[in-house]
């Protein structure tokens, strides 16, 4: 019963956090069919071409939609190879659905790989230093430290962002 009350606060807090805003996805983008994503705005600082791509990729991220989500921070990478969120972005990707936790494998290296890839790109903001160090609590020392403990870490510093950056959670 605790796993389960952690699993799903920690499933409410990734889903709050992560979009910053209301996403609803009724379709998966294939081939030409038209996207039906809501609207992200997930202020980071990329330049407004990477932020176009971040946003979807955010929106994707939230509509479970993994593959697509990639894609479309390989598109922000593109347009600004410099911005540290979009490897943010793909630890976040990394996490999966956090219904399925705990991770295990490649995705915890995937994860922590992205997080030092952000750090050394050197974040922008403090509040971009923020969310990366939030997202740590999850990957670091997985292999020490038990699924649980690096979960209910990355619960507290994410319930941490909600005080501090509250207009992040506005829809």
């Amino acid at each position: 019963m605790q796993n389960f009350r952690f699993l799903k606060s920690a499933g409410v807090v990734f889903t709050g956090l992560v979009c910053a805003g209301s996403i609803f996805a009724s379709e998966l983008p294939a081939g030409k069919a038209p996207e039906k994503l809501g609207t992200v705005r997930f202020a980071v600082s990329c330049n407004d071409a990477a932020q176009l791509h971040f946003n979807r990729a955010v929106a994707l991220l939230h509509s479970f939609y993994w593959t697509e989500s990639r894609k479309a921070l390989a598109e922000a990478a593109k347009e600004d190879p410099a911005c540290a969120m979009v490897h943010w972005a793909y630890a976040m990707n990394a996490m999966g659905n956090p219904y399925t936790w705990p991770l295990t494998g490649k995705a915890l290296k995937d994860g922590m790989a992205s997080l030092e890839t952000a750090r050394q790109l050197s974040p922008r903001t403090e509040r971009e230093r923020d969310y990366i160090a939030s997202a740590e609590y999850f990957f670091r020392d997985a292999d020490k430290v038990p699924a649980q403990t690096r979960q209910l870490g990355y619960e507290l510093a994410m319930a941490r962002l909600v005080n501090t950056y509250p207009d992040d959670m506005e829809a």
